[in-house]
């Protein structure tokens, strides 16, 4: 339903978009805010980045409907924010573990007196496995997360057969989807001219901004309606 997710995403992004266009301006104009003032404004930009997602989950999930100013759900985009701190430290320990391991992999144990010419093919290939069981770990712990937007008690998943091989083929492609992208900025670097990188990467960011974060809270309201479900009445 288009004309709900507009509802759903357009408020908080306005007030999120005034905040940080407001803060840019204060910075700019006292060069000087204290850090309250800067924390104050991060975190009411995360609520509103949560108030939308919870929302969205709510109304894939239930079927709730909403209006042009939605309903701010307080317990649940709270336990939701919450959540995310733990499951975010685990993600990020996982990415220094496997980042140390790629250190030492690529230019490790005498490899580096190999040159760049050795060197680009493992760091594109460790790039391209790494990142999708890292994105496979994301899918598995934060498709969980749907569940507290609804009002259900966190977890697991209760029909797992199959989600192990499906999470690490859609993490592959996002994964395969990111590299090549990289890939394609990388040559653009060395064909086009300053300006003309400067524009495309102005609109691809503007639009990969837009729509990565509303693609990936479906996907993961998907992966939790297909695996775990919503509670029963």
């Amino acid at each position: 339903n288009f004309g709900q997710v507009v509802r759903i995403f357009l408020a908080p992004f306005l007030i999120a978009a005034a905040i940080i266009v407001g803060g840019a301006w204060i910075t700019y104009e006292h060069r000087n805010i204290p850090e309250e003032a800067v924390f104050t404004l991060m975190l009411t930009a995360v609520i509103c980045a949560l108030w939308a997602t919870v929302n969205f989950h709510r109304h894939v999930l239930l079927g709730e409907r909403f209006g042009w100013l939605p309903r701010l759900h307080f317990r649940e985009t709270a336990g939701y924010g919450i959540m995310l701190i733990p499951m975010g430290l685990v993600l990020a320990g996982c990415t220094w573990a496997i980042t140390l391991v790629g250190a030492e992999l690529i230019f490790g144990a005498n490899r580096g007196d190999q040159g760049l010419h050795y060197a680009i093919p493992r760091m594109v290939l460790f790039t391209l496995v790494s990142s999708t069981l890292l994105g496979a770990l994301s899918l598995r712990l934060f498709s969980l997360l749907p569940g507290l937007a609804i009002g259900a008690v966190l977890r697991g998943y209760t029909r797992p057969r199959g989600s192990i091989p499906t999470i690490l083929l859609i993490a592959l492609i996002l994964s395969g989807m990111r590299t090549g992208y990289s890939m394609l900025m990388w040559l653009m670097l060395t064909q086009l001219d300053p300006l003309t990188i400067m524009f495309i990467l102005k609109i691809t960011n503007l639009v990969i901004g837009i729509f990565a974060p509303i693609y990936a809270i479906s996907l993961l309201t998907a992966l939790y309606a297909h695996y775990v479900g919503k509670p029963a009445a």
